[in-house]
């Protein structure tokens, strides 16, 4: 069975769950993690842009305090390549340890990975 949370990145009473809020950051904020899983094609990042001016921006990305990407990538490299002025929407993943980002990056891309049509 595949677990996406480390013990400590479980939500509790004691550590609020990182979707409880969301930050509108400008997107030169958000650094691309350097090793990420995931590796987009252009035509993959033209369809998340074609997405996201037909309807905006509906689907925050993840990221820490210093705006290293967790997921999103393909987000924002899409808005990247739209030259976006505005603001886009951040969870931001608070005092998650480097280990627990990367089981995070690699279930979110395993999980999608196994998703069917």
């Amino acid at each position: 069975m595949l677990s996406t949370q480390s013990a400590s990145a479980k939500a509790s009473p004691t550590r609020p769950w990182p979707a409880e809020q969301v930050e509108l950051w400008p997107i030169e904020r958000l650094i691309p993690y350097a090793n990420n899983p995931r590796l987009h094609s252009a035509a993959d990042i033209e369809r998340i842009a074609a997405s996201i001016l037909e309807w905006g921006w509906t689907n925050p990305v993840l990221a820490d305090e210093h705006g290293v990407l967790i997921a999103g990538h393909c987000r924002v490299a899409a808005g990247a390549m739209l030259g976006l002025t505005v603001p886009v929407p951040v969870i931001v993943a608070h005092g998650w340890s480097e280990e627990e980002k990367q089981a995070y990056r690699l279930a979110d891309n395993e999980l999608a990975a196994l998703a069917s049509s």
